[in-house]
C-alpha cells in the first residue's frame, strides 16, 4: 500500500468531518458578552475516526504510519492509561484538569532519646531505692528546677559530675543536686579517698517533683578495710589536731601590737589583763556604765560577741567582751587580730581557750589608747601634694 494515498484518505476524511462539525454547532442564547461555545463532540469523532483507520491496517505498518504521528493522537490498544489527574470541563466546555488530592500523613520519627525518655516517665517514683555494687552504672529520673537528694551508704561521700553548670552540695552522705536542663549527666560517687567504691548515676531530667534516691553500694572486704583505714586516719589527725590548740593555748593569751616590743611595756599590759581575768580590777581603772554604740561590737568573730563591761583610766579604756559559739555542731577558733578593728585598739587578750566547741563562752579583753583620737585631732598635718 502506497503510504502517500493513506495519508491523504485520512485527511480528507478528517477535512469532512470538520466541515460537518461546523455545520452542526449549538445554538448559544448570548447573555451580555457574546461567549461561544463548542462541542467536545466533534474531537472526539475525528479521535474514533483515526483510530478506526489505523487500527485497520496491518502491523507493519501500523508501526511506520505511528512514527508520523505524536504519541498521544494514536490510541494504543489493549492498554490502560492512569495518571494523577482526570479531565474535567469548566462552564464553557473547555477542558481542564484537575489534579487529585492526596494526603499525606506525616510520621514524626522516633528518636532513642525519646525512647528513654518515655522509659524513664514510666520508671519515675518519688523515693526510689537501689542496691549497687561498686563500679555499677545505672540512669535514673529526676526533677528539673528543684532540688533532688541522693543518700548514700557513704561516711563521706565524694562526687563528681561530667555537667559544671549542675549544682552540687556535699553533706556527710547526703547528695543534692539540681538542674536546669534536659540534658542527661553523670554524677560519679564514692567514699572521699576510695575511688575504687565508686558508681555512675547517669540522671536524666523530667518535667516532674522532687525526687529523693537512696543508693547502698556493697563493698567488698579490701574496699571495706581501706575505708575503715582511712576513718581511724582521720579521727587521729582530729585527735592530735585538738591536742596542739590545747598545748598552745594558755590560761591566758595575749596579743600585742608589734610596734610595742620593750618588755617592760608588754609585762605592763600583760599584768592588767592578769587582774581583769582574775575577776579584779587593775589599780587606776574604775567601771563606767554604759557602752558607746561603736564599742559594742569590736571583733569580728564568727560568733555572737558584745561588749558588756568597760574599765577606764588616765590613759587607757578595757573593754571586756562575752564571747559564745551559737553554733549548734561546730567548733570555731578565735584569733586576736580579728579584733584589730580600728586605730585606737594597743592590745587584745583572750582568757583561758581560743577554741570553743558549741555553746561555749569566754572572755576577750581589747585595750585602747584613750587619748588616740584627742592626738590624732591636735595633729598639725601637712597638706599633700597630690590631693
Amino acid at each position: 500500500m502506497n503510504y502517500k494515498t493513506l495519508f491523504t484518505g485520512c485527511m480528507l476524511v478528517l477535512i469532512s468531518f470538520t466541515s460537518n462539525a461546523e455545520q452542526y454547532q449549538l445554538p448559544i442564547t448570548p447573555i451580555g458578552e457574546v461567549k461561544l461555545k463548542q462541542s467536545d463532540a466533534v474531537d472526539d469523532r475525528i479521535d474514533d475516526v483515526i483510530n478506526q483507520v489505523v487500527n485497520n491496517l496491518p502491523s507493519d505498518k501500523k508501526k511506520e504510519l505511528i512514527k508520523h504521528f505524536p504519541a498521544n493522537d494514536i490510541a494504543q490498544p489493549n492498554k490502560t492509561v492512569s495518571n494523577s489527574f482526570a479531565p474535567q470541563k469548566d462552564s464553557f466546555g473547555r477542558s481542564t484538569l484537575l489534579y487529585e488530592q492526596t494526603s499525606t500523613e506525616v510520621i514524626p520519627k522516633t528518636t532513642p532519646a525519646d525512647i528513654i525518655t518515655e522509659q524513664m516517665k514510666k520508671k519515675f517514683k518519688p523515693v526510689q531505692r537501689y542496691k549497687l555494687t561498686a563500679g555499677d552504672n545505672i540512669t535514673l529520673p529526676a526533677a528539673k528546677f528543684i532540688m533532688n537528694s541522693i543518700r548514700t551508704n557513704f561516711g563521706q561521700v565524694e562526687v563528681k559530675t561530667t555537667d559544671p553548670n549542675v549544682v552540687l552540695e556535699m553533706d556527710g552522705s547526703f547528695v543534692y543536686f539540681t538542674t536546669e536542663k534536659d540534658a542527661p549527666f553523670g554524677l560519679r560517687i564514692y567514699e572521699k579517698g576510695v575511688p575504687e567504691s565508686q558508681v555512675n548515676i547517669t540522671v536524666w531530667p523530667l518535667n516532674v517533683l522532687a525526687t529523693m534516691v537512696e543508693v547502698n553500694v556493697s563493698l567488698d572486704k579490701a574496699t571495706k578495710s581501706k575505708i575503715a583505714k582511712i576513718k581511724r586516719d582521720i579521727k587521729i589527725e582530729q585527735q592530735h589536731t585538738e591536742i596542739r590548740i590545747r598545748d598552745k593555748e594558755s590560761e591566758l593569751i595575749l596579743a600585742s601590737d608589734p610596734k610595742f616590743q620593750s618588755s617592760p611595756y608588754e609585762y605592763r599590759i600583760n599584768n592588767i589583763f592578769s587582774q581583769i581575768a582574775g575577776n579584779e580590777t587593775p589599780k587606776g581603772y574604775n567601771f563606767i556604765e554604759g557602752i558607746p554604740p561603736k564599742a559594742k561590737y569590736p571583733c569580728r568573730f564568727d560568733a555572737k560577741s558584745e561588749t558588756k563591761q568597760r574599765l577606764i583610766s588616765s590613759r587607757r579604756i578595757v573593754d571586756v567582751v562575752l564571747v559564745q559559739n551559737t553554733h549548734p555542731s561546730r567548733s570555731i577558733v578565735l584569733r586576736e587580730e580579728q579584733c584589730w578593728t580600728s586605730g585606737d585598739i594597743i592590745s587584745t587578750a583572750i582568757l583561758n581557750k581560743a577554741t570553743l566547741k558549741p555553746n561555749e563562752m569566754t572572755e576577750v579583753y581589747v585595750m585602747r589608747d584613750r587619748l588616740y583620737y584627742e592626738r590624732i585631732k591636735n595633729r598639725n598635718n601637712r597638706p599633700s601634694l597630690l590631693n
